[in-house]
């Protein structure tokens, strides 16, 4: 599904995420890598972190509602609190945002979006994966 690949990439680049999805792919990883049988192992806690705000993301967008950062931080505790009362395992260490890195990642994703959909039919959109190495701004962290 484009928007959400779309998604990844403007959360993982705009966040510095170095261990999300597109983080993994670039470590060697394939698709089929990220479904059982789990040749890899279990899924890294950053990128279940990443999941999950793409996830908050894709949501928003299905339902034209920007959230507050108050508002993503709640829905981001009441579902992993949800998850983990039926013994499902969820990443510890969420990345809290603030509504200023909302906008940022808002805003990358809605420019890769309008590209995507202003290629003509059979076109390759190409982007470049830049990991952050100084400074890492996209730890998991609270």
């Amino acid at each position: 599904m484009p928007a959400h690949d779309l998604t990844h990439f403007a959360v993982e680049s705009t966040l510095g995420f170095r261990y999300g999805f597109y983080g993994l792919l670039t470590d060697g990883w394939e698709i089929t890598d990220f479904a059982t049988p789990w040749p890899r192992g279990p899924i890294p806690d950053q990128a279940l972190v990443v999941e999950l705000i793409v996830g908050f993301f894709d949501a928003e967008r299905r339902q034209g509602e920007a959230m507050t950062a108050e508002a993503f931080q709640k829905q981001a505790e009441q579902y992993v609190a949800s998850r983990r009362a039926v013994g499902k395992k969820m990443p510890d260490g969420l990345r809290w945002l603030t509504d200023a890195e909302l906008e940022r990642v808002r805003a990358r994703r809605d420019d890769l979006l309008a590209q995507w959909t202003a290629m003509p039919s059979g076109s390759v959109l190409e982007l470049e994966f830049v990991r952050v190495f100084a400074g890492e701004r996209g730890g998991a962290h609270n």
